[in-house]
């Protein structure tokens, strides 16, 4: 679809891209530097259209914006699980950023609406040897599956995983301190134990700290845990 690149172009914004390849380095696509409200509104129009074709039909030229649009459209377009957890797997294999994950899987809301097929996915990538893999498994249950109802599993596959990579380290931290901000006292164990590393729990803490939300209360009680981990490394 000529019109995709036509309107990126339109859009592309050389100090905006300058400024993602400071924050994205890893990657190898061109960077237009286009803003990600107005790749949402596009991924929103595309979906509307038979995107199928040009959605598998990847080039090594594609920009770094035309791949997160494929992301994207995963999200607002109809179709059954069966597709969409097709049009996933290929996805992850083109995500060589963070922001190609963060973005694209929070836009994923029909999980929440298959959460066996949807678990049963994530579990296959969460012991991937690819650093993204396993950010996207770890970014998909904190986007879609940190709630009342799957805090328990969410929590006991986190606590089974070793990430491999900055990347992947940083998902996971990143998943288990939004799980501590909106389940505190089920989360407060696994952020004592030894079960995750001490980089990883450093992390999730200064997540947590950082947070708007959390409480006095809460970083408080985390800048007691990381002291207590202070000790146990002298």
């Amino acid at each position: 679809m000529t019109w995709i690149r036509e309107e990126l172009a339109a859009q592309a914004s050389e100090k905006l891209a300058a400024f993602n390849r400071k924050l994205m380095p890893a990657t190898q696509r061109q960077m237009l530097g286009v803003k990600v409200p107005v790749l949402r509104g596009m991924a929103r129009r595309i979906a509307q259209t038979e995107w199928h074709r040009w959605f598998y039909d990847v080039s090594p030229d594609d920009s770094f914006e035309e791949i997160m649009l494929r992301g994207m459209v995963l999200g607002y377009a109809r179709m059954d699980i069966e597709n969409m957890l097709q049009g996933i797997r290929f996805y992850i294999q083109l995500i060589d950023e963070w922001a190609l994950c963060d973005c694209a899987v929070a836009t994923w809301k029909q999980l929440v609406r298959y959460p066996e097929e949807a678990f049963t996915l994530i579990t296959s990538y969460l012991n991937s040897q690819c650093e993204f893999e396993q950010r996207t498994a770890y970014v998909m249950l904190l986007s879609h599956f940190c709630t009342s109802t799957y805090i328990v599993r969410t929590l006991d596959l986190l606590s089974a995983t070793e990430p491999r990579g900055y990347y992947a380290t940083i998902g996971l931290a990143w998943a288990v301190s939004v799980c501590y901000l909106k389940f505190p006292q089920l989360t407060l164990p696994l952020l004592k134990s030894d079960g995750l590393s001490v980089e990883c729990r450093r992390f999730a803490i200064q997540k947590v700290i950082e947070s708007r939300r959390a409480t006095p209360e809460m970083r408080k009680l985390m800048q007691h845990v990381r002291q207590s981990i202070k000790k146990k490394q002298t």
